[in-house]
């Protein structure tokens, strides 16, 4: 009976010290881990669902919020053109002229595979 209290009391302290060797590696690294740069903090802020929903005026808003300090704040969000479709009368690629050119090659008269052969034929 004694034994196999000791042996229970062994085994929990030894679980104690190794959680707290864990819990030492853990803040070890949280404090050798470099700090994100200030421009990134932007980032964050419209990955956020509220950046997201936001109108145009409060986006800006939570942008110049978090700018570096050096950063002079902006007046509006600028986004780039988007090309939703291709511009009319536009000249077709290289690969169009290409493909064009080629000559279609002919579709086999029936299966490559032999085993599929075997079913077309009624199952030999």
């Amino acid at each position: 009976m004694l034994a196999a209290n000791l042996l229970v009391n062994v085994i929990a302290v030894g679980l104690i010290v190794i959680g707290v060797g864990l819990l030492w590696v853990t803040f070890s690294y949280w404090k050798s881990a470099t700090p994100d740069h200030a421009a990134l903090a932007t980032l964050e802020i419209m990955e956020d669902r509220r950046f997201g929903r936001a109108d145009d005026d409060k986006r800006v808003e939570m942008l110049n919020k978090v700018r570096p300090s050096g950063e002079e704040p902006k007046e509006r969000i600028e986004e780039p053109p988007v090309l939703r479709r291709e511009p009319r009368g536009s000249k077709p690629t290289n690969d169009d002229a290409a493909d064009k050119a080629r000559p279609k090659e002919s579709q086999p008269s029936g299966p490559i595979d032999p085993l599929l052969s075997r079913h077309a034929e009624g199952g030999k």
